[in-house]
This record gives structure tokens, C-alpha cells and sequence, in this order.
């Protein structure tokens, strides 16, 4: 049996995954560091046929 262990961080909504082995400090400052960016949320709400572009 195998067991795979993902590390992963979810925040407002925002899900980070850090991969399979133990996330390194540096790691961890580098998702910390994405948190403080801003989160936009981007809707479409034009034509069907265009929505894929």
C-alpha cells in the first residue's frame, strides 16, 4: 500500500498545494508571501461562443 500525503493550505478560498513531501521554511514563507496578495475573482458574463477565449 502506498499512502501519498499532500500538503496543502486553504485560505479564503484560495487552496495552495505544496506537493507530496514536508514543505521546506522556504516554501512555507513563499505561500505565506501569496497571501498577501490581492484575490480577483473574474466572472464572465458575455456571449457563450466567446467565453472560452
Amino acid at each position: 500500500m502506498i499512502l501519498a500525503f499532500n500538503y496543502r493550505i486553504e485560505e479564503n478560498g484560495v487552496l495552495y498545494f505544496l506537493g507530496d513531501a514536508t514543505p521546506t521554511s522556504s516554501e512555507i514563507e513563499i505561500i505565506e508571501e501569496w497571501k498577501r496578495l490581492p484575490v480577483v475573482t473574474l466572472v464572465y458574463d458575455g456571449p457563450s461562443e466567446y467565453e472560452a477565449l
